[in-house]
């Protein structure tokens, strides 16, 4: 183990060896290294598929693990204890490379998310349009660009005026 933290700050790596483990690790690093423990997602400062940090497990010798236990920490890496350092530092990299690439997932879903909660405050200020003033869609939505030019906002702040006016007339 001790190898391995050298090898760590030997690649300009800030490490700090926490022990005794705490009953919870708290947020705040980029990388998380740890002996799986039973119950390891009770230990883990995050919701399993939300990862602050990087999770790398480190396997016992010797000791079987729980498939349970490892599913429901979703690590980015496992290393086993008797791993040599270069192992160990190739794991670590490769669950950064990992944790990294979940990271990038997770911010384009939440801005697709966004695009379709706007794109479906376009389509309902629409409805609001076509059926007040018995416009086609096509019609609808140009009165809908047309308000936003003249304004000089976007046409998502046109279609939430609309709906909001719609929903306090209701």
């Amino acid at each position: 183990m001790d190898e391995w933290l050298r090898e760590l700050r030997r690649m300009r790596a800030e490490v700090t060896r926490i022990w005794p483990p705490p009953k919870r690790f708290s947020p705040g690093m980029d990388i998380l290294v740890c002996e799986c423990m039973p119950q390891m997602a009770e230990y883990i400062p995050w919701e399993p598929g939300e990862a602050e940090a990087a999770l790398v497990l480190l396997l016992p010798r010797n000791v079987r693990i729980d498939e349970s236990t490892l599913t429901s920490a979703a690590p980015h890496g496992v290393v086993a204890l008797s791993s040599s350092p270069a192992g160990f530092v190739a794991a670590t990299l490769v669950a950064w490379s990992q944790f990294r690439y979940e990271k990038r997932l997770r911010e384009r879903i939440s801005r697709l998310d966004e695009n379709l909660r706007l794109v479906r405050l376009v389509e309902r200020a629409k409805l609001i349009l076509m059926a007040e003033r018995d416009l086609s869609e096509a019609a609808a939505y140009s009165q809908l660009r047309r308000q936003a030019m003249e304004r000089r906002v976007s046409v998502v702040d046109v279609a939430n005026a609309i709906v909001s006016a719609a929903a306090e007339r209701i």
